[in-house]
């Protein structure tokens, strides 16, 4: 929440009446993090939780959170939430 609230008043320098808009994919499982690569090394997260994760934001709409029904579930009633 606190990224969509950060984004909302940036504006493109040239074109200052356009806002940046992000979408946001969460997704709650086992993942791995790591340093990849001998000659380009990087660090990268791995796992399938992290494409589930890609494939809800992917298929957001700006400005929006999208989740999985487990994510959901892990937390619980405190968060009004819609479904999709």
């Amino acid at each position: 929440l606190d990224m969509l609230l950060a984004v909302k008043d940036i504006t493109f320098p040239r074109n200052p009446e356009k806002h940046i808009q992000i979408r946001i994919g969460v997704h709650s499982g086992t993942s791995y993090a790591g340093v990849l690569g001998a000659r380009n090394p990087r660090y990268e997260f791995i796992g399938d939780s992290v494409i589930i994760a890609r494939t809800m934001e992917e298929e957001g709409y700006a400005m929006n959170i999208r989740m999985t029904n487990q994510t959901a579930v892990l937390l619980g009633e405190e968060w009004d939430l819609e479904p999709a």
